[in-house]
């Protein structure tokens, strides 16, 4: 699965004498990204930054109003043709996660496992884990 993500938007506020073209001040200039790819539990990530130049010929949303698919869209039309390579990168990351040996403790070094001695519920005399030759200290 390929999930794009904003991280950050960075912003100029308009000056007095493009108020009339810039409503609301705030013109957003750059995008932080990122593009998570998750298969299983192996997750891998590309970041970047989008820089954008203001067109006025474009309708305008004011800054507070601007959602992450709407900022997305623009990240995607201005990489253009580089999106599917960023998304190619997270698979070979992730391709690459799972092709890598694991590191396995040594055989000889294995955890010994304790037996756990559990007793019953008073009224049984019935003695649960340990070795058989338990028994449970004078309630015989």
């Amino acid at each position: 699965m390929i999930e794009w993500k904003i991280a950050n938007l960075f912003a100029t506020l308009s000056n007095s004498e493009m108020d009339q073209q810039r409503p609301n001040g705030a013109i957003v200039v750059r995008a932080e990204w990122q593009v998570t790819g998750r298969d299983q539990n192996i997750t891998a990530s590309v970041v970047g930054v989008q820089e954008f130049v203001y067109d006025p010929a474009t309708d305008f949303t004011p800054y507070w109003e601007l959602t992450e698919p709407q900022v997305l869209s623009w990240v995607h039309a201005a990489m253009g043709d580089q999106r599917q390579a960023y998304e190619d990168m997270v698979r070979q990351q992730i391709a690459q996660k799972k092709a890598e040996p694991l590191n396995l403790p040594l055989p000889w070094h294995q955890a010994q496992v304790i037996q756990e001695v559990v007793v019953a519920p008073a009224g049984n005399d019935t003695l649960i884990g340990g070795n058989g030759n338990d028994s449970l200290g004078g309630l015989e």
